[in-house]
């Protein structure tokens, strides 16, 4: 029997509370921004009238091939990686080429975002992702988008044959709404109805949106507030409807993406730990982000007293 070594791990945080050492000077740094509000706060720049500024950027892989969607769909764009900055001129809903091929990797927001926004405008748009994205689930989303008017064909632009259906490669021929009420089932992914509630305001009138399944609806809590910060509201009639009134617009802004709450708790963890104060800027106690409230409330509880926030007010 091989006995494995045995190690002590020292809890800092009673060492330090019983040493008279001097607090250092604090600590005051920037965390990456979050990939879920990144991509949200992306296509809704796309859809809002006017030039967004987009800051805290999260430059992730997700992002990044959301991003060349939208540039080669014909936005445009200016970017300071090194700032954490995208400009997106957005032009109301309308997109600027009414034929396209878009890839969008292993990016899911961007599939299924970009997915809802193009099947529910004017146009052609050639469809397809990456080997893993590919194996993912999408038919919940496109038959949506069939019911409400899209025509979807299966597989590569130019090719022939049978294809599985409810997966990449496909090509959307889009037509509007022809419809004003839409159920999804979301059991395999929120983003279904994410998608379908951000291009909702789309609808020449009043859109209803049904909802099967509870997966991910605190992801459906963030997506109804960044719709709300750029000027449309859709409203939770019961548990599993939303109504969508005609007549709303997204409005362009200068908007700051939160920080990943997750990264920035590695900080706040450094400061009980080395009895430093920490601030991590832009972290605010309100954040969208459905972890934030009990990693927040944890942090508290072993040493308040040398916790910051830094408050950005959208």
């Amino acid at each position: 029997m091989i006995t494995e070594p045995t190690y002590t791990v020292p809890f800092l945080y009673d060492i330090l509370q019983h040493k008279s050492a001097p607090v250092t000077a604090p600590v005051s740094l920037d965390v990456p921004g979050s990939k879920s509000i990144t991509n949200r706060a992306l296509l809704l720049a796309t859809l809002a009238d006017g030039t967004s500024r987009l800051q805290g950027v999260l430059f992730s892989d997700d992002s990044r091939h959301f991003l060349k969607c939208i540039q080669e769909l014909g936005f445009e764009t200016r970017v300071d990686e090194a700032g954490r900055t995208i400009s997106v001129r957005g032009l109301g809903g309308r997109v600027p080429l009414t034929e396209a091929s878009q890839y969008v990797g292993s990016a899911g927001t961007a599939a299924r975002f970009l997915t809802a926004y193009l099947g529910l405008s004017q146009g052609v748009y050639h469809m397809d992702a990456s080997e893993q994205m590919r194996r993912r689930p999408m038919a919940p989303l496109l038959n949506s988008l069939k019911e409400l008017g899209c025509e979807v064909v299966y597989g590569p632009e130019g090719t022939e044959g049978h294809f599985p259906e409810g997966h990449f490669p496909f090509t959307l021929k889009a037509h509007g709404f022809r419809k004003d009420t839409i159920c999804v089932n979301i059991d395999s992914s929120s983003q279904f109805l994410s998608a379908l509630l951000i291009v909702s305001c789309l609808c020449g009138s009043d859109f209803t949106t049904c909802v099967e399944g509870t997966h991910g609806m605190s992801y459906i809590k963030m997506t109804l507030k960044m719709m709300e910060q750029f000027g449309v509201q859709a409203k939770r009639v019961d548990e599993h409807t939303f109504l969508t009134r005609a007549g709303q617009h997204y409005q362009a802004m200068d908007y700051r993406i939160e920080p990943d709450v997750s990264a920035a708790c590695y900080f706040y963890a450094m400061s009980p730990l080395l009895n430093i104060p920490v601030t991590v800027n832009h972290v605010h106690f309100d954040s969208m982000q459905f972890s934030a409230q009990r990693r927040r409330n944890t942090l508290l509880e072993v040493n308040s007293g040398v916790m910051q926030y830094n408050y950005y007010c959208i």
